[in-house]
């Protein structure tokens, strides 16, 4: 993890919704308040306790979150008394390790992937021993789970289910487990854990049904943009503008299913298919292999196929080898395994990512134990009557091969917050700053001392009026309907910033175009 992480300080800034959780933290620890949200309380701590710089906050989290990962999951496939082969283990590890899921692009951020961290806490030592102590630890870490992202209320009702099923039929075995120490401190966690929960519940309601409906507006805002390629619209500006006009202004989801139930069941099911299609190969998703980068996705999905039918091909053996008869036997005492029970109940958190959001790798990490043990299990007989030396060159080989480091040769855009900076040193007022979302980018640059304009507000009057000290534009702004109603006059000014009091101050080197412009002084 530490290889492929070498580097990582030229990583690309996520300039989306990571700046937000940074934000967040930020108020929080000005204000002296807390939350109940697990993710701002890690940012609380590493900016008021190890380093302040909101840069260097996320570089530490992005290194944190990834190394957790790569622990939980080697302990996760260690827990498996099937997967006996060390050098399977850790060659499906260095899978997950350089997978897009743990060493995420930039703009995804790490709160999808600290969330399954969590998760893999309470799970790993539940899956080496069931007892009372370790199912309350593990419905407790699922419990703050939830917190950060919703849809595992799922897998938190069925698990919570499936225990009280359990403990109903082991009373005898379970009464005499309650008494002991451990049993009683993790159910003393669980009990305040609770209690901070339903303290904040109302605050907690607002966000959910706020937090769900803004997801339901931007994904079905992405699906429409799209459907309707003349739309004239983005999906990452103006999803609201499209929700009303096609759900008459909901104020919730449910209210947006009823006013529009013809429009949400095509929008629910086109994502719910291409989710199953895209979910498995999603998560084998890696920086390119043997297909040089300016291929972009044809070379990636070839190098997927390739990958997918060698694991089919080994699986096929393995099945072959053992016999279809004793094959399904095997599957039908594997059905009854509790481990292989857990895996699926905590994949149930995926229903609301498989028909609501659209395709994405971080939503699918649920089914992250399912796979990567399959995966174990495959390589495990591939490699079975390989010589010792053959695994250990095999193991060294394909490690350097998919952990070498990833960010050390990707350009460094933080340069470009250090230079918003050092022109703010020069502004006597909080620095205004406008364009799409450019409240993040504002928050790596300037913490919360900055006044944020409203895309909505931009226009060439204002620019011409030296209104703005900070003008950032992308890809996704260029794209909108606030761009179309002055292109000409907005195409001009990044043309010749100069014309207009303004010079280029830097460029992101990514997908996302960004152009950030300064007010010349």
């Amino acid at each position: 993890m530490f290889l492929i992480s070498f580097g990582i300080w030229h990583a690309p800034l996520p300039f989306g919704d990571e700046g937000g959780y940074i934000n967040d933290a930020i108020h929080l620890n000005n204000n002296h308040a807390y939350s109940i949200n697990p993710y701002l309380d890690f940012y609380k701590f590493i900016l008021s306790v190890i380093c302040s710089d909101p840069v260097y906050a996320h570089y530490i989290a992005r290194l944190v979150v990834s190394l957790v990962s790569a622990i939980g999951m080697l302990f996760l496939l260690d827990s498996i008394s099937m997967i006996r082969s060390n050098c399977a283990k850790i060659i499906t590890l260095a899978l997950w390790i350089s997978s897009y899921a743990v060493t995420p692009k930039a703009q995804f951020g790490n709160v999808n992937l600290f969330t399954f961290d969590l998760i893999l806490i309470g799970l790993v030592p539940l899956l080496r021993k069931q007892s009372t102590a370790r199912i309350i630890f593990f419905m407790t870490m699922l419990l703050w789970a939830c917190q950060i992202r919703t849809e595992y209320y799922i897998a938190f009702v069925l698990f919570l289910t499936y225990f009280l099923v359990f403990i109903f039929l082991k009373i005898k075995d379970i009464y005499k487990s309650f008494l002991s120490g451990a049993t009683c401190f993790s159910a003393f966690l669980l009990a305040i854990s609770v209690f901070l929960i339903v303290y904040d519940r109302s605050r907690t309601e607002k966000y959910i049904e706020h937090d769900s409906l803004l997801i339901f507006g931007q994904h079905y805002a992405s699906y429409y943009v799209r459907v309707h390629k003349d739309a004239g619209v983005s999906a990452m500006a103006e999803y609201k503008t499209v929700l009303d006009k096609m759900f008459n202004t909901p104020k919730s989801v449910p209210e947006a299913l009823k006013n529009n139930p013809v429009e949400a069941a095509r929008f629910l099911l086109n994502n719910f298919s291409r989710n199953c299609v895209i979910v498995v190969p999603a998560l084998l998703r890696h920086r390119p292999l043997f297909i040089p980068e300016k291929y972009e996705k044809r070379g990636e999905c070839v190098e997927i196929a390739v990958i997918l039918a060698i694991l089919a091909f080994g699986g096929f053996m393995g099945i072959r080898s053992l016999g279809f008869g004793k094959t399904a036997g095997y599957l039908v005492s594997l059905s009854k395994n509790c481990k292989l029970h857990f895996f699926i109940l905590l994949s149930s958190s995926m229903i609301i990512a498989m028909v609501m959001l659209i395709p994405d790798t971080r939503y699918y990490l649920p089914i992250a134990p399912i796979l990567f043990s399959g995966i174990a299990l495959i390589i495990q007989y591939m490699i079975g009557k390989l010589r010792f030396k053959m695994k250990i060159a095999l193991i060294f080989i394909i490690c350097i091969w998919l952990c070498h480091p990833y960010f050390i040769a990707q350009s460094n855009d933080h340069q470009i917050v250090l230079k918003m900076r050092e022109e703010a040193k020069k502004i006597q007022h909080e620095p205004q700053i406008t364009c799409l979302s450019p409240a993040s980018i504002a928050t790596f640059a300037f913490g919360t001392r900055f006044k944020f304009i409203p895309e909505s507000e931009f226009t060439m009057e204002s620019i011409t009026a030296l209104r703005y000290d900070f003008i950032v534009v992308n890809k996704y702004f260029r794209e909108s309907s606030y761009w179309a109603k002055d292109k000409e006059g907005f195409t001009r000014f990044e043309k010749n910033p100069e014309e207009y009091g303004y010079s280029l101050l830097g460029s992101s080197n990514d997908r996302h175009e960004m152009n950030v412009y300064v007010k010349s002084r």
